[in-house]
């Protein structure tokens, strides 16, 4: 295999730690949203936690998002639970409570807009949704949250953007290491960085903030254990 002058070698990992920062920030921004969300203050009212709840990544300041509630009915007769909703402002969360019929093995996806006017703590806004029980459904919540960004194109751009730019980044720098004639035991601290940190970008991107927390860490270890592989003879 043809061995990359030294900065060519440069180059590629400079490709790759470029696509690190980028996927690793992402992830960073999407669990810390959902960890504010978490500890806001909105109440603990049910022993279940609710799946159906998401909310956008990003939101531009001046741009409109859509959370969504998307309720299943795994029970033979129909269903009619009611949805509370609250959303952040910077006074008090705004409330709204829904009734439905959910007909046997359907499901019912309920949606509110978001804008300006939730956001809180400066950058973020924070919603709460709690199913009440319907039999044989317990009481279910749960929380999510937004990073709001100061941009001129919508939160779902920029955030297709930054995969796109992680993706693009950590994959020419990783293929052109697995090209350079590195030795294996350098290469393979790479290759696992890369592992890690996509699914560290896949539970933060869906909502799975404690894991990415844990995940994040072993990262970081990554990392240093990449750097002393990197600079031994």
């Amino acid at each position: 295999m043809k061995t990359f002058s030294q900065p060519k070698l440069s180059l590629a990992a400079l490709l790759f730690a470029a696509g690190m920062v980028v996927g690793v920030g992402l992830s960073v921004v999407a669990a810390w949203a959902d960890l504010e969300a978490a500890y806001y203050g909105f109440p603990n009212l049910a022993s279940a936690s609710f799946n159906g709840l998401r909310c956008p990544v990003l939101m531009a300041k001046d741009g409109t998002e859509t959370v969504a509630v998307t309720i299943s009915n795994p029970a033979k007769r129909e269903i009619s639970p009611i949805v509370a909703v609250r959303i952040s402002t910077p006074a008090l969360p705004e409330r709204d409570s829904i009734s439905i019929d959910i007909a046997p093995g359907e499901s019912r996806r309920l949606e509110w807009a978001i804008s300006s006017e939730n956001v809180d703590l400066y950058k973020f806004v924070f919603v709460y949704a709690l199913v009440y029980s319907s039999y044989p459904i317990p009481d279910k919540e749960a929380t999510c949250g937004v990073f709001v960004v100061d941009a001129p194109v919508s939160g779902r751009t920029i955030l297709i953007g930054a995969v796109a730019l992680y993706a693009l980044l950590t994959g020419i720098g990783l293929f052109l290491l697995t090209r350079s004639g590195l030795p294996r035991k350098k290469l393979q601290p790479f290759i696992f960085l890369a592992g890690a940190t996509f699914l560290l970008l896949v539970l933060s991107l869906s909502g799975n903030w404690i894991f990415a927390a844990m995940l994040l860490t072993v990262t970081i270890l990554a990392v240093v254990v990449v750097a002393a592989f990197w600079v031994q003879d």
